[in-house]
């Protein structure tokens, strides 16, 4: 509930002078009358005197702290739960959880520093279940308020060596969906020229990555950048050009679909 605007003008009139203290005491005293019946304001009246004695004082109010209204962009990390990490890489040197981690880090150190949005990691999932996983993403999602962009990072795995290249998985209903992850698609192809393109995914219950992309109230997309089960792929993406790339790749995806 706002400051009454009586008290907020009568705030803005005192001028520095000698009879200042005599008259922040009486508006002390009415002030107090006036809130006393209402605990619930005594927030509101404490700011309330200490702007009038501040004033009174001849002190500068407080600097007023500028809103944040950069877009939020969710980084999760996929297979975060306790006692799940992932598929392994094909030279089992890591999974997706682990290697996942480095890249988100780096991928929200990098949107931080841009300025041009504002990004939230989310690791460690709660849940004993993927469907208790994915209730905690959400919560913790909606808490954030208005969310441009979700994104949870994985990289794909089969059972044939021969499977390789990237896919980004959206909601098939979701026009931005399609369209952020056709962006993303085309930026993976601009970075890693001969990587296979699988293309964008639409996503229908029952398939993989269906509660995610359809629980989640903002934008989501599920990131398969490549498959750790190929070998070519992997030579790619395990090197540190590679990975950088791939943090430098999200990026621009990012930011060029919310921007």
């Amino acid at each position: 509930m706002p400051i009454p605007t009586t008290i907020a003008k009568g705030a803005d009139r005192l001028q520095i002078g000698s009879n200042n203290m005599k008259l922040y005491r009486l508006l002390f005293d009415k002030i107090n009358e006036l809130y006393k019946n209402s605990p619930e304001l005594h927030e509101h009246r404490d700011v309330t005197l200490e702007l009038l004695k501040n004033k009174a004082e001849g002190k500068d109010p407080p600097p007023t702290q500028e809103k944040d209204d950069r877009p939020i962009v969710v980084v999760a990390v996929g297979h975060s739960r306790k006692g799940d990490s992932g598929a392994t890489t094909w030279d089992g040197s890591t999974n997706e959880h682990r290697y996942n981690l480095q890249i988100a880090t780096q991928l929200c150190e990098l949107l931080e520093e841009s300025e041009l949005v504002k990004p939230v990691l989310l690791s460690n999932y709660g849940g004993k279940t993927y469907s208790q996983a994915i209730r905690w993403l959400s919560d913790k999602v909606n808490s954030l308020g208005t969310v441009a962009l979700v994104v949870e990072l994985h990289f794909n795995s089969a059972g044939n060596p021969k499977a390789k290249g990237s896919e980004f998985l959206f909601w098939h209903s979701s026009q931005k969906g399609a369209q952020f992850a056709q962006h993303f698609s085309q930026k993976m192809t601009d970075f890693f020229p001969t990587l296979v393109e699988r293309g964008p995914k639409p996503i229908k219950s029952g398939q993989r990555g269906a509660l995610f992309l359809r629980r989640l109230a903002p934008v989501c997309l599920l990131l398969e950048p490549f498959f750790g089960s190929s070998t070519s792929d992997w030579k790619i993406f395990k090197s540190t050009r590679g990975k950088s790339d791939l943090v430098r790749c999200y990026f621009e995806a990012i930011v060029e679909s919310v921007l």
